[in-house]
């Protein structure tokens, strides 16, 4: 009898469901743009008719394309299970960042049509300084698998003595606090830390910042030094793997607290420049990019070394 594998089969559902959503998007576009066009009420013109093309266009071949993967799933499956961890990780990271790249498209596509009027749904939906936006949803949900992740190997490692009390800590604290990054990107619970430093304080960091940087970034460091003692020794013979981390963690920092303030630094100064689009999607690519890296490292580490 062939063994079950419960998570692959919500695996495979969730990419069912994944797929069908995207038909679902591109058939509503479809009859949204078309009913635009035959309104004639000028508010669906070029180059606005080309955004909803390629963004309808993205969502079908997606929704075919998990389709057809979901067809092959039994070669798929095959395929991966030829491949090393290490191939594994890798495939699933550029995965992540091929995903990454078509939501930083999209919101590049819409970020010109900002406010409440026909396109401002859209606008919202894809950008990416939104809370609840379809990017922030994916950053919550890639921060949220990093922290299964971690807690896979914390539980593992729990049943193994050779691994240490330390070891298990280490990975249960990192699962914790990719959680509470989850929540905290969606709920944007950092921005109220402003309200801890001194109105003197926040006077003068005026202009320059935002005041939560004054408290989340210590905190930030304090975790950084922690993590990079703990991950030296677990990754003592494998520094690569340590690297990787280290790159992660530089990259998110430098978009969620660099990037971010210096956008702050954009608006005091000269108002909304075109240019700060830009920064925010160098913001958030920095931050997805850095949570990828991490995933791909946790990946290998739960396939390599806890089997």
């Amino acid at each position: 009898m062939k063994p079950s594998h419960p998570p692959r089969r919500l695996l495979w559902q969730g990419a069912a469901l994944l797929a069908y959503g995207c038909l679902a998007l591109a058939l509503f576009f479809n009859v949204w743009s078309v009913e635009k066009l035959l309104a004639g009420d000028g508010k669906l013109e070029w180059p606005h008719t080309l955004h909803v093309w390629l963004i309808q266009m993205t969502a079908f071949l997606i929704g075919a394309g998990g389709l057809v993967l979901l067809a092959n799933r039994t070669r798929l499956t095959h395929w991966l299970e030829a491949q090393s961890p290490g191939q594994q990780a890798s495939t699933l990271f550029w995965l992540l960042v091929s995903i990454q790249a078509l939501l930083g498209g999209a919101f590049m596509l819409t970020k010109q049509h900002p406010g409440f009027s026909d396109w401002g749904y859209l606008y919202d939906l894809f950008n990416l300084n939104q809370e609840f936006s379809i990017p922030t949803l994916y950053e919550v949900g890639i921060l949220w698998l990093a922290a299964a992740l971690a807690a896979l190997i914390a539980f593992r490692s729990a049943r193994y003595a050779a691994a240490g009390q330390s070891v298990v800590l280490t990975w249960a604290v990192t699962a914790l606090t990719l959680t509470l990054m989850g929540f905290d990107e969606l709920l944007s619970f950092h921005e109220q830390a402003g309200q801890l430093v001194s109105e003197d304080a926040r006077a003068s960091f005026a202009g320059y910042g935002y005041t939560w940087t004054l408290v989340g970034f210590p905190v930030a460091a304090l975790l950084g030094v922690y993590f990079l003692i703990q991950f030296r020794r677990i990754f003592s013979g494998r520094p690569a793997q340590l690297v990787w981390l280290i790159m992660a963690g530089s990259l998110f920092l430098f978009g969620a607290v660099f990037v971010e303030n210096f956008q702050m630094y954009l608006q005091k100064q000269h108002g909304y420049p075109e240019t700060l689009s830009v920064y925010h999607l160098l913001e958030e690519m920095c931050e997805m990019l850095g949570i990828a890296l991490a995933i791909r490292v946790f990946y290998r580490h739960a396939r390599e070394l806890l089997p």
